[in-house]
């Protein structure tokens, strides 16, 4: 059953990408689509709570602290990157927010004593080439438009 909730949550963050392409196309303002999006995931937890038999005003005083924060960032994160789509090319920003696993990971290193292994520490030196390579990659791009800016000019 892990690997079913595995499998499903994979398929739905991935669709977050596709869903926010779409809304970026239809020019969604993103505060009210991550203020709609969090309305549904309420919504819908509050059902699944309900048509599981637990109580959905039960949450202990611990559980409320944690989800405040942890909402707050997942609201934060959402319109940043809704909107930096419009800055730059969604294949960009999602990668950028994917590479963004690495620091759970140094804090799991730092904060929780986790063991690190050589595999980890080749997979954090990955995602920080990664950030430089798309850095690099931005820069070209705003290279090549200044450069068409400057020859459309001077014709």
């Amino acid at each position: 059953m892990g690997y079913v909730w595995m499998f499903l949550g994979l398929g739905s963050f991935s669709m977050l990408g596709v869903f926010a392409k779409i809304a970026d196309i239809k020019q969604c303002r993103p505060g009210t689509l991550y203020l709609l999006l969090f309305f549904w995931a309420c919504a819908q937890s509050w059902l699944a709570c309900l048509a599981s038999g637990q109580t959905v005003a039960g949450a202990p005083a611990k559980v409320i602290w944690i989800a405040l924060p942890f909402g707050v960032a997942g609201a934060l994160a959402g319109v940043a990157f809704q909107t930096g789509i419009r800055y730059g090319k969604i294949s960009t920003s999602w990668l950028i927010i994917n590479l963004s696993a690495g620091i759970p990971t140094l804090g799991s290193i730092f904060i929780y004593g986790e063991p690190v292994k050589p595999i980890k520490v080749g997979a954090l030196c990955l995602v920080v080439a990664s950030v430089l390579l798309l850095w690099k990659d931005k820069l070209e791009d705003e290279r090549k438009a200044m450069a068409a800016l400057a020859g459309a000019g001077g014709d």
